[in-house]
């Protein structure tokens, strides 16, 4: 019990820097981009800055669980900067299979960064850029999330040792997410990463609908 407060505490460190982190280069080249619309287009330019703002709020004030609904709002957010930086080399395809379950309260930051990953270390290193395709879908009692992208991909072996310098390894947000589906919602709820080098990476998570955390955090989130 010990181990897992500690573990917990930790989690939630983790968590809290994430949120405070606010990537240097990912904003200068939002920004730089929005810079470069205000005269040519103005109104794709304001909805960037909305987006930008978006973005931004969901990672600073959001509590612990978000619903579903919200979090891929502020993934949807990401993506149009994202899109709008690097044009016609990213495609993204979405597939919301589970519209009847978009309340159900998710770990805040639970995806983002695993699509930030996808496109930072799959799609940009990629000449010819490629294609991130996001499903949601329920399974029994459980919310399916699954990302893939056809990106330059990596060696998975690299997950088993310590080679944190590997180019294409998962970030240190998407391990954050695996060691909070872990605490929260037990062992069985570990992200599951397939990826084949020059091919692609897929990420999948589950999250529990009828968990007791899903269940008290829905009457929370109504309260509020």
């Amino acid at each position: 019990l010990k181990l897992t407060q500690t573990e917990l505490a930790l989690a939630e460190a983790e968590l809290k820097a994430l949120r405070a982190q606010i990537n240097p280069h990912f904003m200068l080249n939002s920004l730089s981009v929005i810079h470069h619309l205000v005269r040519t287009q103005p109104e794709t330019a304001r909805n960037l800055l909305l987006d930008l703002s978006d973005l931004f709020q969901h990672t600073l004030r959001a509590g612990d669980f978000v619903p579903l609904s919200r979090e891929l709002e502020h993934v949807r957010a990401y993506l149009a900067l994202e899109q709008a930086r690097l044009t016609k080399r990213l495609n993204v395809m979405w597939a919301i299979l589970a519209e009847d379950k978009l309340d159900t309260p998710v770990p805040t930051l639970i995806l983002q960064p695993i699509v930030e990953n996808a496109i930072q270390h799959g799609i940009a290193p990629k000449p010819a850029g490629g294609r991130v395709s996001i499903l949601v879908k329920q399974t029994g009692d459980d919310l399916h999330i699954q990302v893939v992208d056809n990106g330059v991909g990596f060696d998975v072996s690299a997950l088993r040792g310590n080679n944190d310098a590997h180019p294409n390894r998962p970030s240190i947000g998407v391990q954050n997410i695996d060691l909070r589906l872990r605490l929260l919602y037990g062992e069985a709820y570990h992200l599951q990463i397939a990826s084949t080098p020059g091919a692609g990476t897929t990420v999948e998570l589950r999250i529990p609908v009828t968990s007791e955390i899903a269940l008290e955090t829905s009457k929370e989130l109504v309260k509020a």
